[in-house]
């Protein structure tokens, strides 16, 4: 062992629970709820359905930093957007915390 020895600090991990509180903190700072989706049967739906003022709706897809969504996500977000939804996909807390409707 050398004198110059630094024990390494610890690094947080930013966990997709954490991308996801920042962004529903986000949706109801903008007066809208962002409700958890689910699909029984289907696991490809998007994390998020946002219901905003004026009956807008859309929805997100929510990752831990560096991820994207798998394939069968994507087919699903390309058939919401077919549809002429919006589907967001966040996957940093920045990101969530700054999110804007379109």
């Amino acid at each position: 062992m050398t004198d110059d020895f630094q024990p390494t600090k610890k690094v947080k991990k930013i966990r997709e629970s954490d991308v996801e509180d920042a962004f529903v903190a986000r949706v109801k700072s903008l007066g809208g709820i962002a409700r958890k989706f689910r699909t029984p049967a289907f696991n490809a739906a998007p994390d998020r359905i946002i219901l905003l003022p004026g009956a807008r709706i859309s929805f997100c897809e929510l990752k831990r930093p560096g991820e994207t969504p798998t394939p069968a996500q994507q087919r699903e977000h390309v058939l919401l957007w077919s549809l002429g939804f919006v589907v967001d996909v966040i996957d940093n807390v920045s990101a969530a915390k700054t999110w804007e409707p379109k």
